[in-house]
């Protein structure tokens, strides 16, 4: 049975949200403002630009295990503050990068720096200072995580237009020094955390638990990063104009909002597995929509609509359903280590899609997207037939 736990302070949980906000919007979303002119003055593509996120993905896998130790054994507070520390400086080189090697050196950095600082630090800092985490509060620290776009993307074209992108760079490593004060606000006190793993039948399942978690979480990563760069172009693909398909991508980002939104309303009583099965089942019927009933403009509104509530809403199932399936005293450990995978093939997400969609057509990458969906809807049918079965509360 899910147990919400003590509350987690209010102050730690806008502490944190705002401290996403910036770190996402200053590290994950700077090339989707920046990278035209970055690709303009070094002399490379776009794609090439564009891959250096794939570079900070690709490291945030190798090291996301070690980190989430680190969080465990030392505290969150230490580890997201020498992350703030490192993001300031990797920034500050990206600034000065004047080839593309350099280039994607620095998002290397950065991708330590964003593992060291966004969601999944945060998640596992609120579980360590709190001894077990509630979803709302998880759902408060993606609400405001998730305003990013919205502040940095019309700051970020401001200040590109004001500077140059080498000094808006700059800006955002003196954003990104501006946040240290907000760590003496936080603690890095351990509460005892209540161990979940109360017999050996609950130990057996602790393995079939983490290959479905890490499976689920792998495969809805790889479709959001996927999507985040392709739906513009899956969209016109099926015949929308230019500017319609602009306007209709943009409503993923509403949706994953309202999605958090609809979590905070639901508080401490929305279960993380009825949560995974509503998401996975959004994103699966979604994909249906679109690839055998209807390619019509509301059709597609309503495919981007459920999809962005769905990527929305695992977010905050990545953050509490481990609380639930394994021990909390481990979770900066297992979530990390379970959370590897994704960052890994979401990486991968931009090639592959790309690769799909020019040898195959939009259509095929649509329905492969749909096997993935569904596979995530059986991971999700599957913690939840192993959890509610014989045997548990």
């Amino acid at each position: 049975m899910y147990r919400a736990g003590p509350s987690t302070p209010h102050r730690l949980v806008l502490t944190l949200g705002l401290i996403q906000l910036v770190c996402w919007g200053i590290s994950f979303y700077l090339p989707a403002v920046l990278g035209p002119a970055m690709a303009a003055e070094l002399a490379v593509s776009s794609n090439q630009i564009y891959a250096g996120s794939s570079v900070a993905l690709l490291v945030m896998g190798i090291v996301s295990l070690p980190i989430g130790r680190l969080i465990d054994q030392h505290g969150g507070r230490r580890i997201m503050t020498s992350g703030v520390l490192l993001l300031a400086f990797g920034l500050l080189c990206l600034s000065g990068c004047r080839n593309l090697y350099q280039y994607y050196g620095c998002w290397a950095l950065l991708g330590l720096a964003m593992r060291m600082t966004l969601y999944e630090a945060a998640f596992a800092t609120v579980v360590r200072m709190s001894g077990i985490a509630t979803s709302t509060a998880i759902a408060r620290i993606t609400l405001i995580g998730g305003l990013a776009s919205t502040v940095f993307w019309p700051l970020g074209h401001a200040l590109l237009s004001w500077l140059g992108w080498r000094h808006t760079v700059v800006v955002y490593a003196l954003l990104a020094i501006c946040l240290l004060p907000l760590f003496s606000r936080m603690s890095d006190n351990q509460r005892n955390a209540e161990s979940t793993t109360e017999t050996n039948t609950r130990a057996m399942k602790l393995s079939w638990n983490a290959v479905l978690f890490a499976v689920m979480t792998m495969l809805s990563a790889f479709l959001s990063n996927g999507m985040s760069i392709y739906m513009i172009i899956i969209l016109s693909g099926l015949g929308v104009s230019p500017e319609l398909a602009v306007w209709l991508a943009a409503l993923r980002g509403v949706s994953q909002t309202a999605a958090r939104l609809l979590s905070e309303f639901a508080g401490t009583a929305a279960n993380p597995l009825q949560s995974a099965l509503l998401a996975t089942g959004g994103l699966t019927a979604g994909f249906m929509l679109v690839c055998y009933i209807s390619i019509s403009t509301w059709a597609l509104m309503a495919w981007v609509i459920t999809f962005g509530m769905a990527i929305g809403l695992l977010t905050i199932v990545r953050g509490t359903l481990p609380l639930l399936l394994f021990d909390v005293s481990g979770y900066g450990r297992i979530s990390g280590g379970l959370l590897a995978p994704g960052f890994i093939l979401a990486a991968l997400a931009p090639l592959l899609f790309g690769l799909i969609s020019s040898h195959s057509g939009i259509a095929v990458l649509l329905k492969w997207s749909l096997l993935l969906s569904v596979a995530c809807l059986l991971c999700a049918l599957g913690l939840w037939q192993w959890h509610t079965g014989p045997g548990e509360d």
